[in-house]
């Protein structure tokens, strides 16, 4: 008895880790400021990422944002489920640079583009068919 409880909770354990879509980020770090001014040591910038599930909509329409190791540096390995909510498709993400010495913002990176199968979120039920109203 005691056996198959532990091959429950390593079955259930292994399920957990399918579902989680985890994806590693890699860029290049900014060496200057949009002024032209070098990027000194001192200001340990931090970078997030905006997804969304269209392509090229940056701005307000990212509906999603995820601290890239907060502060931190690539490479960058993240769990996006926040960003694909349990549904499989294409989303699309850009980056953003904010300097820690002077709380400023770049503007957004190029985008990149990942895929998610229904396969890698584990078991997510369907949703419900024939929905009718009365």
């Amino acid at each position: 008895m005691r056996y198959r409880f532990v091959i429950v909770v390593l079955l259930l354990a292994s399920l957990t880790i399918q579902a989680d879509p985890f994806k590693t980020w890699n860029w290049d770090e900014p060496a200057d400021y949009a002024n032209g001014n070098p990027i000194p040591a001192s200001d340990a910038l931090t970078y997030t990422l905006h997804c969304n599930d269209v392509a090229g909509q940056q701005g307000e329409p990212y509906e999603v944002q995820i601290a890239l190791d907060d502060p931190g540096s690539p490479p960058s390995i993240e769990d996006m489920a926040p960003a694909v909510n349990a549904t499989p498709g294409t989303y699309y993400c850009a980056a953003t640079a904010t300097s820690t010495a002077f709380g400023s913002t770049s503007g957004y990176s190029n985008e990149a583009n990942f895929t998610v199968t229904s396969g890698q979120l584990g078991f997510v039920p369907n949703p419900p068919t024939n929905l009718t109203h009365q």
